[in-house]
């Protein structure tokens, strides 16, 4: 009899024991590795020294001298199908409008030619309105104009048999951006021809 209650305590012990044990359980093995994230390059700032039109210190000179990671180039980066960059409109009613009629740099009440493409119209001191036009082709020229930005768009004109909308619209834009850059010598010659007095020469 004592030796059957013995026998039954050490056998509860025993299980007890059993219930109280950590179960070890392997964990799967992970090699650590890096994901490379992408850039994170963001436009610098361009500082401004002057309100001349040129020379250093001048926003023209500023422009001109910018590096990589910039506007132009950090659009490149994106490397997106299409990209659009619009000429700032001071519409009436708005507070740049009045900003700009206050202290008269609106050139013309046009904000676009009869073709109905974008027009400057706001001339601050040191950024003529032809220059604003220049910056905006040359930010076009450089994107699109890369092997690897003009590949893609040829191809995929090719790819969805789209080549006759591509030409007209590549002969349309051609031929746009020619009067433009005529537009800026005409506008470049007649600010460095002087004017001549009224009355000279009586």
């Amino acid at each position: 009899m004592a030796n059957h209650f013995l026998r039954s305590f050490l056998n509860m012990i025993a299980a007890r024991r059993r219930q109280g044990q950590r179960v070890r359980r392997t964990l799967p093995t992970r090699q650590l590795q890096f994901d490379i994230l992408e850039d994170r390059l963001v436009p610098s700032t361009l500082v401004v020294m002057n309100n001349l039109d040129n020379g250093p210190g001048s926003l023209r000179a500023v422009i001109g001298s910018a590096a990589k990671g910039d506007t132009i180039e950090f659009a490149k980066s994106l490397d997106v199908e299409t990209i659009q960059v619009s000429i700032a409109h001071a519409y009436p009613g708005t507070e740049l409008y009045e900003y700009a009629a206050k202290n008269g740099f609106i050139t013309n009440k046009s904000m676009q030619d009869e073709g109905g493409h974008q027009m400057a119209h706001i001339e601050y001191p040191g950024l003529p309105a032809d220059y604003v036009l220049e910056m905006v082709h040359r930010f076009y020229d450089e994107y699109y104009f890369r092997p690897k930005a003009a590949f893609r768009v040829v191809w995929k004109a090719i790819v969805n048999r789209d080549v006759p909308r591509l030409y007209a619209e590549a002969k349309s834009y051609l031929k746009l951006r020619a009067q433009r850059n005529r537009m800026v010598k005409e506008a470049r010659s007649q600010q460095a021809s002087p004017s001549t007095p009224v009355g000279a020469g009586a």
